[in-house]
C-alpha cells in the first residue's frame, strides 16, 4: 500500500519533472539557435554591404577615370611624358654607374702601375 503509492507518486513526479526539463531544454535550444542565425545573418549582411561598398568605391574609380581621359586627352600626353622621364632618368643613373665603375677600375689600374714601377726599376 502506502510504500507501492510513494512509489508510484515519485514516479510520476520524476516523469513530470523530466518532461518540463525536456520541454524547456528545446526551448532554450531553439531560442539559442534562433538567435545564432540572426548572429549569422547579420555577418553575411556586413559583408554584403562591405563588398557592396567596395564594389561601388572601384566603379565609381573607372567611370572617374574614363570621364578624366575623355575630357582631358592631354592628360594621357603628361603620363607618357612622365614615364618617359623616369625611363630616361632610370637609364642615365644606370649610365652613370656603369661610367663610375669604369672609372674606378682605371684608377685602381694607375694605383697599381704607380706601385709597380718602382719594383719594375728595381730589375733593370
Amino acid at each position: 500500500g502506502h510504500l507501492g503509492r510513494r512509489i508510484f507518486t515519485f514516479r510520476r513526479e520524476t516523469r513530470a519533472a523530466l518532461r518540463v526539463q525536456r520541454v524547456l531544454r528545446g526551448h532554450n535550444g531553439r531560442l539559442s539557435a534562433r538567435q545564432e542565425m540572426e548572429r549569422l545573418s547579420d555577418l553575411k549582411e556586413k559583408r554584403r554591404i562591405k563588398c557592396a561598398i567596395m564594389m561601388q568605391c572601384l566603379i565609381r574609380g573607372h567611370l572617374c577615370r574614363r570621364r578624366l581621359k575623355r575630357r582631358y586627352p592631354s592628360l594621357r600626353l603628361a603620363r607618357r611624358i612622365r614615364e618617359a622621364v623616369r625611363l630616361q632618368r632610370t637609364y642615365r643613373g644606370y649610365r652613370g654607374r656603369v661610367r663610375f665603375r669604369i672609372h674606378e677600375q682605371l684608377r685602381l689600374v694607375d694605383i697599381y702601375s704607380d706601385c709597380i714601377r718602382p719594383i719594375q726599376a728595381l730589375g733593370r
